[in-house]
């Protein structure tokens, strides 16, 4: 847009131009008149922000589409912190969790877990669970063991190359509890209710 010229986007006039059908190759190709059509509903997603983040701009344009299922928490076993909870937490900010999952042949395999470093250089991701890993390795897109990640303190950190590769990256995590037995989703839930109360 605005008054750019084609070999630039105007990021200083506040103003947006919607161009509907695009015939604007004369009358040779296309569709012609947009087939009859007249009603066009163009819907936009807008926020200001200070500078560019790689990070912040495709965490919004992921979750303006898909917004989060959300639903009451109901019961007292397990009992959840009132404010928050989070069953995962990934740092540093440049990394996107893409899809956190159990594993195609089963809870007992373990959670998948896909992060997108969206950072221009590789980097190292910290997964920090509400309860400590019991262990974790690095998976193939289809969900093929390729090796084992070493655990620091009951969380993995580990070297996932930078989003020019376009690649999501795959690893498998497994839970235990304080008795140090590993735990399905079931257990998961039982176990969180004692070190959340």
């Amino acid at each position: 847009m605005a008054r750019a010229p084609s070999s630039q986007l105007d990021t200083h006039t506040p103003t947006l131009h919607v161009l509907a059908g695009g015939q604007v190759d004369g009358a040779g190709l296309g569709i012609q008149a947009q087939n009859g059509a007249t009603h066009f509903l163009q819907r936009f997603a807008l926020r200001p922000h200070a500078g560019y983040s790689q990070a912040e701009a495709m965490r919004f344009a992921l979750e303006h589409p898909n917004p989060p299922v959300t639903g009451a928490v109901q019961g007292t076993a397990p009992a959840y912190p009132e404010a928050e909870f989070s069953l995962l937490t990934i740092r540093p900010p440049d990394f996107l969790l893409w899809a956190l999952k159990p594993h195609e042949d089963g809870i007992a395999k373990g959670l998948v877990v896909q992060v997108w470093n969206q950072a221009k250089t590789a980097q190292i991701v910290r997964l920090t669970p509400a309860i400590p890993l019991h262990q974790a390795m690095r998976l193939t897109h289809i969900e093929t063991t390729l090796e084992p990640l070493p655990l620091t303190n009951g969380a993995l950190e580990t070297t996932v190359a930078a989003h020019g590769y376009n690649r999501v990256h795959e690893l498998l995590i497994r839970i235990t509890n304080s008795r140090g037995v590993l735990i399905s989703s079931d257990g998961i839930s039982s176990h969180l209710s004692q070190i959340t109360s």
